[in-house]
């Protein structure tokens, strides 16, 4: 079966669950959740999960979790969905990305060496006056980011 992007697929047993869920006490949250989490905690295989409403709602709790603070700094490519940013924004962070031409012609196109690898590291360098030591820990989702982690006393790829 192809799943047209953008256009959901329910059968019956969806529209079966939705009016379950209607008349139970709880619209948002509840068995269903609980069914969801486990199910999800059982395939990672770890302790805790929890479901969020959105995927801004999963970064404001993200950030959150690793305690990021006014002054902390995220690092995040140009290209991005604008919730990261905006979450960071809100926590006060400063924020690195890669520079991208915003004229109209060339909107988009990478201004100068993309920011990963050891171009990361020499530009965060350049940009955060003695990042050794201020900066002791640095989450990340990419390996091309081991020379940035080869600097921090803590260093997780996640």
């Amino acid at each position: 079966m192809k799943i047209p992007y953008g256009k959901q697929y329910l059968d019956k047993k969806d529209y079966k669950y939705v009016v379950n869920s209607l008349k139970k006490p709880l619209l948002s949250g509840g068995i269903f959740i609980e069914k969801f989490e486990n199910k999800i905690s059982k395939f990672l295989k770890v302790k805790n999960v929890v479901a969020c409403s959105s995927g801004t709602a999963a970064l404001h709790m993200s950030f959150h979790s690793i305690n990021l603070c006014e002054g902390d700094v995220v690092v995040m490519p140009a290209i991005n969905f604008i919730s990261s940013y905006n979450i960071a924004k809100l926590f006060k962070a400063k924020l690195i990305s890669t520079k991208v031409n915003l004229n109209k012609k060339e909107f988009g196109n990478i201004i100068g060496k993309n920011c990963f690898g050891k171009e990361k590291k020499k530009r965060v360098l350049k940009e955060i006056k003695n990042f050794k030591k201020k900066y002791s820990i640095l989450y990340t989702d990419s390996k091309t980011d081991i020379p940035l982690l080869k600097i921090c006393k803590k260093g997780y790829i996640i």
